[in-house]
């Protein structure tokens, strides 16, 4: 992958890197991947035709066996995607703060984890075709919700540990988190990368079969190949979402069976304090 930041137009930085990552493409057998800004894009596009690429029914640009493919989202852009899942988060921390001290922990895990099983659920019927409206629900959806639960949950975490032990408890929350990641990346990774196989043709070619990148290698222009793995690859993350959704609404019952719904109780006043009411 090459990143060709808009200050090298013009200083012939761009055309380097980008015959670097097309004899490293040609020699690996490897999609050629070049990151451009937006405003910068009509200008990449013409030097990629100056340079004999053409652009086929897929929106890929190719030239004999290297395939170029052009993403035309900005830094900014790109990461405007992701603002649905923060204003969520921030919705449901503002909602939880003023929640927890009437209703307790209980309930908001148990509705956090509610709502992010809908949001789950929500993705699952995203296909090849899908625009961005559902999606940017779905992640405003799974901020709420987590904003939600998550608070609540290292909350009572937290309060059934000594004070004199409170470093501990964090640690172990902390252990809990980074272990919960890893394991679901690694299932969930596994469940999607086996999907896909499983939905793509058995006269696939087994590059294309391997993983929705090698499909896009393998086509070489095929847009018949390249049609069929997109559908393939959105059939298995609806899988994949469809099994995260049940795995939030297990875990959201035993959070309600094993969560004790203590509410916070204020602080008792200083001795200097209670000496004077006294």
């Amino acid at each position: 992958m090459l990143a060709v930041d808009e200050a090298a137009r013009g200083l012939g930085i761009a055309s380097r890197l980008m015959a670097a990552c097309e004899t490293l493409a040609r020699d690996e057998g490897l999609a050629a991947v070049i990151l451009c800004t937006e405003t910068g894009m009509l200008a990449a596009q013409r030097l990629y035709e100056r340079r004999g690429y053409l652009r086929d029914p897929a929106r890929d640009w190719q030239i004999r066996d290297v395939r170029l493919l052009v993403l035309g989202y900005s830094p900014v852009k790109a990461g405007l995607a992701f603002v649905p899942l923060a204003v969520g988060a921030l919705a449901g921390n503002a909602t939880g703060v003023k929640l927890g001290a009437t209703t307790g922990p209980r309930f908001l895990v148990l509705g956090g984890m509610l709502v992010m099983a809908a949001s789950f659920g929500l993705l699952t019927v995203v296909s090849a075709d899908t625009g961005f409206a559902i999606p940017a629900i779905a992640l405003g959806l799974l901020g709420l919700g987590a904003g939600v639960a998550m608070p609540a949950a290292i909350g009572a975490l937290m309060s059934t540990i000594p004070p004199e032990k409170a470093g501990v408890g964090s640690a172990l929350n902390d252990t809990i988190q980074q272990a919960g990641s890893a394991l679901g990346i690694a299932i969930l990774g596994s469940l999607l990368a086996a999907g896909y196989t499983r939905h793509m043709p058995a006269g696939a070619p087994a590059q294309a079969r391997q993983s929705i990148a090698g499909a896009l290698t393998a086509a070489r222009g095929e847009t018949g190949l390249v049609h069929v793995a997109r559908e393939a690859y959105t059939a298995s993350m609806s899988a994949t979402f469809t099994v995260s959704a049940i795995a939030i609404l297990a875990a959201a019952l035993l959070a309600t069976l094993v969560i004790r719904n203590t509410k916070p109780q204020p602080a008792p006043a200083p001795a200097d304090e209670q000496a004077l009411v006294a």
